[in-house]
């Protein structure tokens, strides 16, 4: 899921439901519902189109597009850098619920040190393109986002 949200001109339903065109499924519209419960879109109309969308609001809508694909691994960029604190606790507390039930593997790019530490087991940290330390959540306070290294 890449940090700017890439959506179709027409609706939301066809933007939910593109995953399952591309791969030849059958739109599962009441987990594609859930799914837009939980990341808080519940009363939004499916026949809007997205251009009238919030970037938050988009950002949601194409979360819950990449999680119908079903894969055993989503590769999160900023996932949540449009949102406000509450649709952020929403969208964090509904990929760890979907982590646990489906086994799903998150990879979250964030440049938010308190979300990192909320939602990771392991971390990775990025210096100028480098891959340059894995630690574990225990260690993770020596480490600061914002500081650019080790402290």
């Amino acid at each position: 899921m890449p940090q700017q949200p890439a959506m179709l001109p027409k609706t939301v339903e066809d933007n939910l439901a593109l995953v399952s065109k591309l791969h030849q499924r059958k739109f599962d519209q009441p987990l594609a519902k859930r799914l837009m419960d939980e990341v808080g879109l519940g009363d939004l109309s499916w026949s809007q189109n997205p251009a009238e969308l919030s970037g938050g609001q988009k950002q949601r809508v194409q979360l819950v597009r990449s999680m119908l694909m079903g894969s055993d691994i989503l590769l999160l960029d900023e996932a949540t850098s449009a949102l406000d604190a509450q649709s952020k606790q929403a969208v964090e507390s509904m990929l760890m619920r979907w982590k646990e039930e489906r086994g799903t593997a998150l990879v979250w790019v964030t440049h938010e040190q308190e979300q990192a530490e909320r939602v990771a087991n392991r971390f990775w940290y990025l210096e100028n393109g480098v891959l340059s330390e894995r630690v574990k959540k225990d260690d993770f306070t020596s480490f600061s986002l914002d500081q650019g290294g080790v402290e």
